[in-house]
């Protein structure tokens, strides 16, 4: 009997390691899928609507859907209607507008398909939602669906097909879908022997009638040639001209309903209060490691709504070259929102300030370069530095490839603003900080897109965003910091009372 205990001690010693492993990956494992089926943000969703005369109905549709998520990635795509409303989407919802050519004919093909696929895979999310005018949301998803290949989700109505009021892609199959090009194929034409032979004889009589493509049976015969699989998901209820009622909310989101009643956008969403807490945690987090524990933060030298704005462009637009003029506590702050693979690139003209900022700098991608100036003391009237007092601190970054975020936070701004506009990507983002001060505003012309946010302090302080093609609304919601900004002033005023 010892000499079995003592061979069964030997043999768990062995593999005890192995248990071990096994143990952790099981946990990590459920635990990911877990919270990856019930936690999920905004900024994981694009959400995508065709418009066509119909208005009113999309504008009831669309402000549900910023109700609910209003941090998602939401577009609007107009097929040939020239209703100059559609434009004022941008503003209400903060949403990107697409003027199209009208696919639905027949004749087009899944042209129509691929249009949708070819707005998302610019800037893709973890998933893509595709919903009706007539589709209405009534509460967010209590969870997303974990995909386990190339999978779709929806309502599915037949093998291979979906409800077309409300379908998810995950990115794997809207990418496979994009990438194959299956849209364009001329065979689509012929759709008497591709989507029209998966449709009922009466349903492909009145579509030929009309002479307008199903969408639905077009992505079905997709699927079936690409083999993507079609997922039943719970969350939505869509049926074809079948009004249904969701008086419990057992839905997420119902389809059709042709009567729908606008909501209420005057309340707080639960998203908006959850950002007021986030922030107010935020900011005493900081004040109680920095004052009672002695813990330095390193927080950059700006007000914590332009910290935050910051942080959300570079958490959202991912860019993968950065530079900063002007180095500091920004430099060691905000690289930790980037791609651990892209590259940040500081400079700076004060030598005592360079070596403590390198010295505390731990990021092997971040790189700080001294440039000192051509000219002390400043020979301009702003005591901000004129171009020829830097003018290699100003010109240094132009040996390196065209970036994709610059932060202007050093000296000689207006000059920085100058040549940031030759070094930018066409799509890039600029962010000057103080940009209250008037002879900034010098080279704001020179940018398509621009953007000036106040902090809700009412200090004067300023924040200009710019870039030469991509309109800065596509990538903040502008609508809900200065929702968030007027509840935080009138919560400090009460406090001052």
């Amino acid at each position: 009997m010892k000499k079995l205990f003592k061979i069964t001690f030997l043999i768990l010693k062995k593999i005890r390691t192995k248990i071990i492993f096994l143990g952790k990956f099981y946990v990590s494992f459920f635990r990911s899928l877990i919270l990856r089926n019930y936690w999920y943000s905004d900024i994981d969703i694009t959400f995508i609507m065709q418009v066509y005369k119909d208005y009113d109905l999309a504008l009831c549709a669309l402000k549900r859907v910023r109700h609910f998520y209003p941090n998602s990635r939401l577009i609007v795509i107009s097929d040939g209607d020239p209703d100059p409303r559609y434009k004022n989407f941008v503003t209400l919802f903060n949403a990107e507008y697409i003027e199209g050519d009208h696919l639905s004919g027949i004749q087009n093909g899944g042209r129509l398909l691929h249009r949708w696929l070819e707005h998302y895979v610019f800037r893709p999310s973890p998933y893509f939602i595709r919903i009706d005018t007539d589709t209405r949301i009534d509460r967010r998803f209590h969870y997303l669906p974990i995909p386990i290949g190339c999978d779709i989700f929806g309502n599915p109505q037949a093998p291979k097909s979906v409800q077309g009021g409300c379908i998810i892609f995950s990115s794997k199959a809207a990418k496979k879908l994009y990438d194959s090009r299956i849209f364009m194929s001329e065979e689509l034409k012929d759709y008497s022997s591709t989507w029209g032979s998966l449709l009922p004889r009466n349903l492909l009589k009145e579509r030929v009638d009309q002479g307008i493509i199903a969408t639905d049976w077009i992505l079905a015969w997709a699927c079936t040639k690409l083999d993507i699989n079609i997922v039943n998901f719970s969350e939505i209820h869509s049926r074809w001209k079948e009004e249904i009622p969701n008086p419990d909310k057992r839905y997420a989101v119902v389809h059709p309903d042709k009567k729908m009643e606008c909501i209420d956008n005057s309340e707080i969403p639960l998203s908006i209060t959850l950002s007021i807490c986030r922030r107010v945690y935020r900011r005493y987090k900081i004040k109680i490691l920095s004052k009672i524990f002695k813990k330095e933060t390193y927080r950059p030298w700006m007000a914590y709504e332009e910290i935050e704005i910051i942080e959300q462009l570079l958490k959202r637009f991912q860019p993968r070259n950065i530079l900063e003029w002007g180095a500091g506590y920004s430099t060691l702050w905000f690289p930790k929102f980037i791609n651990k693979n892209a590259k940040w690139e500081a400079v700076e003209h004060e030598k005592e300030w360079f070596n403590k900022i390198d010295m505390m700098n731990e990021n092997k991608n971040v790189n700080i370069s001294l440039i000192q100036p051509n000219h002390f003391p400043w020979s301009d009237e702003y005591g901000d530095g004129a171009y020829s007092d830097l003018k290699d601190y100003v010109e240094f970054p132009s040996h390196f490839s065209k970036f994709d975020f610059i932060l202007v936070d050093g000296r000689a701004r207006k000059d920085c603003l100058v040549k940031a506009h030759e070094i930018i990507a066409a799509n890039g983002i600029i962010v000057l900080h103080d940009a209250e001060r008037q002879y900034y505003h010098e080279s704001f012309p020179l940018y398509k897109y621009q953007i000036m946010l106040s902090n809700y302090d009412c200090t004067g302080r300023m924040l200009w965003i710019g870039s030469k093609a991509l309109d800065i609304n596509h990538i903040l919601d502008i609508r809900k910091l200065k929702k968030l900004w007027e509840i935080y002033r009138k919560l400090r005023n009460v406090r001052g009372k």
